[in-house]
């Protein structure tokens, strides 16, 4: 409703605090970068191609030399590593005290980088120091960067200069794009089943689901599956695979599922309407959303000057994510850990809470 979007469904699935587990960029602004090695929806601002894939992120910052940004809203930096923080992290993500930091200011708005491959953004260096107390957290349209000290990537923060110009450029490897959600896992890849076999964990079974997918024409399917019901006992992973196939992707993702599966859609007479029947009883508060809009996003933000952003909800306001639900993020974290879609993973504090609820509730 507040983005007077003509339908929508649920996006990534939600870690506890609220945020997205994995990439994620609204209207050119990326919000975090993922943890773990996972699929990704995003479309160009043309609308001439759809990605559903895995995204290959990086970050650069340019001042005399180009040097990687290691991670952006997703944990303190390691050993060698630049970490990157934004107001849109607020208490759920601050830069570390006791580092090398520096704070940036936007001196220009958003524009693409060479072959529209990324959206860069110049800064001026308004605050530099280490092993000092920590910066607080970055004011609306800042950012602030940090490494540890007597490391590569401490000195590299640390030799930054006050009033010097720093270019900072984001890329998820597919050009023209603003926007991205992710998922997990991959369901279809060039119209087979990508579903890992055999898949026994919790989150492999018969739940309410959400899934996202595009036709070889380039159509996008957006689906929902009520389950947990007497009239509809929802699907597992690979059964939703084989429903995209029937609708004809060649493309799809599974999205956050369980009591987090919502599909609304205005009406005739211009209301928003939950339009299947969510497993809670009521809509579930969800990290992220895929909407439609009708007409240009007046959001998109490229060329023009860099407005102020909108710090996000903190974590109090953000609402309690299900970590208990086997579809949604208890069942994401149980997966990750246990290499159903992949590697074994290291979980994030997040997930690794996730978790703990998740396990000693079964």
């Amino acid at each position: 409703k507040r983005h007077r979007a003509v339908a929508a469904i649920n996006g990534d699935f939600g870690t506890p605090s609220g945020r997205p587990s994995h990439t994620f960029a609204e209207d050119g602004d990326l919000k975090q970068v993922s943890f773990a090695v996972a699929p990704t929806f995003a479309m160009r601002q043309d609308e001439t191609a759809v990605h559903m894939a895995r995204p290959f992120e990086t970050v650069t910052a340019a001042e005399h030399d180009d040097w990687p940004v290691d991670r952006w809203n997703f944990g303190e930096p390691g050993a060698t590593e630049i970490s990157a923080y934004t107001s849109v992290a607020g208490t759920l993500e601050l830069p570390p005290a006791n580092a090398c930091s520096a704070r940036l200011q936007p001196v220009g708005g958003r524009r693409w980088a060479p072959g529209m491959n990324g959206v860069a953004v110049d800064y001026s260096v308004a605050e530099v120091g280490c092993a000092t107390s920590a910066f607080g957290a970055p004011l609306p349209g800042q950012v602030v960067l940090a490494g540890q000290p007597g490391t590569e990537g401490g000195t590299l923060v640390g030799s930054l200069s006050l009033g010097e110009t720093v270019t900072l450029t984001w890329s998820i490897g597919f050009p023209g794009v603003l926007d991205t959600v992710g998922g997990n896992p991959l369901l279809l890849e060039n119209g087979a089943i990508a579903v890992a076999k055999p898949c026994t964990t919790s989150i492999c079974r018969r739940h309410p689901r959400t899934a996202i997918g595009v036709t070889p024409a380039g159509r996008i399917l957006m689906v929902v599956v009520d389950g947990r019901r007497k009239d509809s006992k929802g699907v597992t992973l690979v059964r939703l695979a084989k429903v995209m196939q029937g609708l004809r992707a060649s493309f799809a993702i599974n999205l956050d599922g369980g009591g987090s599966s919502t599909m609304v859609v205005r009406g005739r007479k211009g209301g928003l309407k939950v339009v299947n029947r969510p497993s809670d009883g009521r809509q579930r508060r969800v990290s992220s959303s895929v909407l439609i809009l009708k007409g240009r996003d007046p959001g998109e933000a490229i060329g023009a000057p860099l407005a102020p952003l909108a710090a996000a909800p903190s974590s109090r306001r953000a609402g309690k994510i299900a970590a208990t639900d086997p579809a949604s993020t208890g069942g994401l974290a149980e997966a990750l850990a246990e290499g159903t879609f992949g590697p074994r993973l290291d979980l994030p504090p997040d997930l690794r809470r996730a978790l703990r609820i998740f396990r000693s509730a079964d």
